[in-house]
């Protein structure tokens, strides 16, 4: 009996001592688990900037193709206005002239926009993408250092205490 007497004694006396070095302990797995949890994050971030920067650039290969199409029209819809002008007689300077060229100016414009509203489009995805990122918790080495060099301190003095009798 006085065997466990001794080893509860024992037990109490660094109690103080025990408790530090299980602080310290767990100060060091938080900061392990927030350093995983920051890699998972980081890397899911990643994959949604990846999506992000693809959808854009479909977007603008898409826009790409839909500004040729109107190139295209507006200059099948010019072919017609001049084919029928020179059918019925009428010469192509003057306003007939303005009206075609206008049409294809029109097409160009047109054109254009598709361009500028896809690249637009385009940079509102990465933003969002960018705005929508978890954020990142930037480990807090400090914090941690500082909690297990407490924890260090408090086991320290637990121990200076314990062995004094005190």
């Amino acid at each position: 009996m006085d065997f466990l007497t001794n080893i509860f004694s024992t037990i109490g006396k660094y109690a103080d001592t025990i408790g530090a070095i299980g602080q310290g302990v767990t100060a060091v797995q938080s900061y392990l688990e927030q350093r995983r949890a920051e890699k998972q994050t980081q890397q899911a971030n990643d994959a949604m900037m990846k999506a992000a920067q693809t959808e854009a650039e479909l977007a603008k290969q898409d826009a790409v193709q839909k500004a040729e199409s109107a190139r295209r029209d507006a200059a099948r819809v010019r072919s017609q206005q001049v084919a029928s002008y020179l059918k019925s007689g009428i010469t192509l300077d003057g306003s007939p002239m303005l009206i075609a060229n206008e049409t294809t100016d029109q097409g160009n414009r047109n054109a254009a926009n598709i361009l500028t509203n896809a690249d637009y489009s385009s940079r509102a995805m990465i933003l969002r993408a960018e705005g929508n990122k978890q954020s990142v918790k930037k480990a807090d080495i400090w914090g941690t250092a500082f909690d297990v060099l407490g924890s260090a301190s408090k086991a320290s003095t637990a121990w200076d205490k314990a062995k004094k009798g005190g």
